[in-house]
């Protein structure tokens, strides 16, 4: 299905390419060919392969997917607190003591703080990496198309799910 929204145009680069029957990262091996496949990326994965600039990739890969993945985790996290599991013989009026830790919950909450780490690393790389305002301009673009994709796949993945 085509996406309703247009990638942003960057002068000086072009949109690369990306062979998904290429055996990166096989050492040429096609021994394993029938019985290993690999999906091609979604949106945003094939966007972010495709960049092709310093500034394009930080942007895309440590600003925009970090973004929407904060979202993401923010939602998980809540998720598995307000769902924490109770034993089997807990009647159900109780609630699990809020000193005991879903575990789900707190894997989200490092990998929240992981992402939020690569966050800043990228806009600090950005600092360096932007010298004049039409490079925070393409940064800005690569960044919030990134977003955009990522939560176009997502309502389509919902909505797929009804």
């Amino acid at each position: 299905m085509p996406l309703a929204l247009e990638e942003p145009i960057l002068t000086g680069t072009g949109t690369g390419t990306t062979d998904s029957n290429s055996n990166s990262g096989t050492g040429g091996d096609d021994t394993n060919a029938e019985t290993h496949t690999q999906d091609a990326p979604g949106p945003m994965h094939a966007y972010l392969r495709g960049r092709e600039t310093t500034i394009q990739r930080i942007a895309s890969g440590m600003v925009g997917r970090p973004l929407a993945s904060l979202q993401t985790h923010a939602r998980l996290i809540s998720y598995f607190e307000s769902h924490s599991e109770i034993p089997d013989n807990t009647p159900h009026t109780e609630t699990v003591p809020e000193t005991q830790d879903n575990p789900a919950a707190s894997l989200f909450r490092d990998l929240f703080d992981e992402t939020e780490d690569v966050l800043d690393n990228g806009l600090e790389l950005l600092t360096t990496q932007c010298t004049v305002e039409s490079d925070w301009d393409a940064a800005i673009a690569v960044a919030t198309y990134t977003i955009r994709l990522a939560a176009d796949d997502t309502r389509d993945a919902l909505a797929g799910m009804s």
